[in-house]
């Protein structure tokens, strides 16, 4: 995690098994996948209440999980679904 609270960015490095674009789109799709939405940060926000938190801490420990295995395993591609994320566009323009 990178930046200033609440608007920590999340970072994702090349690993022996995965890219780091690899990576942070396993991240997207686990986490959208259980109701989440994050793509660089994830906001915080003190209309944020328990049920909300718990669900967020959810999707986290689920997508942990399902990176930890995939990256250990070398199985990410497998597990992606749909293409891997691109450069943003200010990097590309």
């Amino acid at each position: 995690f990178t930046g200033i609270q609440p608007l920590m960015q999340i970072k994702f490095h090349d690993h022996a098994n995965a890219t780091s674009k690899q990576i942070k789109s396993l991240f997207i799709q686990e986490m959208a996948q259980q109701g989440v939405l994050v793509l660089s940060e994830h906001g915080v926000s003190f209309a944020m209440k328990d049920p909300e938190i718990r669900r967020i801490k959810s999707a986290y420990r689920h997508t942990l999980d399902v990176m930890h295995d995939c990256l250990a395993t070398g199985s990410i591609e497998g597990r992606l679904r749909g293409q891997i994320v691109a450069k943003p566009l200010r990097e590309t323009a």
